[in-house]
């Protein structure tokens, strides 16, 4: 006959193994369902494969931290005993890792307030070029057949400015009227010039204002806009040699 403990015993032995069984399960469960809803998402981004992957492995690991503090847990370790004891350990790491970190929180925001997508066309800390690659630890833009990497850090705290968006980019110079010409006229040649060029766009349209009166004659301020914005040199260039040659 099975005596009381015997039956206590048993039960208390099914019980433990259900616990086991259910903190290793479930966990695996919800990254199961994790990673397949994470990759359609991110896919979704243009995120690339590698940092789908790499996103993917961190979050195993954290689901394999959860299991392994459950089992401990279950087998009646004290694990306030263990953070205390691995405490300077994980300051050490935080430190070392607070750049990585704060790159891959940013990534996620990048990604999560779709400001840009690859393909656009995009300023930031006075960097522009168009962005080729987003990942979880920096955009890289190329402009002028130069890649620049942008840390994904730097979006939470600078200023963006999608051209993409606009669709046009706008430039600005000073030209000087010297004060023996016709004001009127040169700014009439201005304008000329600027309606005839194929440099700029029409739509929105470019306007002439004079910016300042000074001894020996007269600022003009010009201001048009291009399709282009990594080229916003070389057309200012080629603007002001065309209005030179006809203005004087």
């Amino acid at each position: 006959m099975i005596t009381e403990p015997y039956i206590t015993m048993f039960i208390d032995n099914i019980s433990l193994l259900i616990d086991i069984v259910l903190t290793i399960t479930v966990p695996l469960i919800i990254l199961k369902v994790l990673e397949k809803s994470l990759k359609k998402i991110l896919q979704s981004f243009s995120i690339e494969n590698t940092s789908i992957i790499t996103l993917i492995e961190v979050i195993r690991y954290i689901i394999f931290i959860i299991i392994i503090i459950g089992l401990l847990n279950i087998f009646g370790v004290d694990i306030q005993s263990l953070f205390v004891s691995l405490g300077l350990v994980t300051v050490a790491v935080s430190l070392a890792a607070r750049d990585t970190l704060a790159n891959f929180i940013s990534g996620i925001m990048v990604l999560a307030e779709k400001r840009f997508t690859v393909g656009d066309m995009i300023e930031i800390d006075n960097h522009k070029g168009q962005v080729t690659k987003i990942s979880f630890k920096s955009v890289i833009l190329v402009s002028n057949k130069k890649e620049i990497i942008i840390p994904n850090s730097i979006f939470s705290v600078k200023p963006l400015i999608n051209y993409t968006t606009e669709g046009v980019y706008g430039i600005e110079f000073t030209i000087k009227i010297l004060n023996k010409y016709n004001l009127n006229e040169k700014i009439d040649i201005i304008n000329q010039v600027l309606e005839n060029s194929n440099l700029i766009v029409k739509n929105p349209s470019f306007n002439v204002l004079i910016k300042q009166i000074t001894v020996h004659g007269v600022q003009v301020n010009v201001r048009a806009w291009i399709e282009d914005p990594l080229k916003d040199d070389e057309i200012i260039s080629q603007l002001i040699k065309e209005i030179k040659e006809n203005i004087n």
